[in-house]
């Protein structure tokens, strides 16, 4: 009996506001651009990786003339400081010139040591006798760019002839172009 009292009765739909309808649907459409956002930047991140790695290749190759331009810049200071090496350079030959400009006709050299630091001339050699060593040294006493000349280990050899020692300082201006 009862149950004949039960009826089903419909009830009255409830109708949903325009604005949460409305908010629904917005936030389906948002939710569907920011998923294909997310797939696009995807794409782009792994495109700028790419382009990333391609740089740096370019950059090792920048570091590679980096390393040819300071090679070429220490070559540059090498040849600077070899040009004016060579400007200061000191001609030992000029004063094998102005050695035979003072040596006496009969009068041999043996031996020569020089100091281009300092000026410092040693030389040993002989003559044929002491007459010949006194003008010699009278060649040497005389010049100007000369000092300090002094004389030693004179002595007779076997042969007869006159052997000696002279040292003495001697001008730069020898020794410069």
């Amino acid at each position: 009996m009862r149950e004949q009292f039960l009826k089903i009765i419909p009830r009255p739909k409830i109708k949903t506001s325009i604005s949460v309808n409305s908010l629904f649907w917005f936030s389906l459409i948002l939710s569907l651009i920011l998923i294909t956002l997310f797939f696009l930047l995807e794409a782009q991140i792994i495109n700028l990786r790419a382009k990333e790695k391609e740089i740096e290749q370019g950059l090792e190759l920048s570091s590679l003339e980096k390393n040819l331009i300071e090679k070429a810049k220490v070559a540059a200071e090498n040849i600077n400081l070899f040009s004016k090496l060579f400007q200061e350079h000191k001609y030992t030959s000029k004063f094998l010139d102005f050695l035979k400009t003072l040596s006496h006709s009969y009068a041999q050299f043996t031996s020569l040591g020089l100091n281009n630091n300092t000026f410092f001339a040693t030389l040993k050699g002989r003559t044929k006798n002491f007459q010949t060593l006194g003008e010699q040294i009278l060649f040497f006493q005389q010049d100007k760019n000369i000092e300090n000349f002094q004389i030693s280990e004179i002595g007779l050899n076997r042969e007869g002839k006159v052997e000696f020692k002279f040292t003495f300082n001697f001008s730069p201006q020898l020794l410069k172009k």
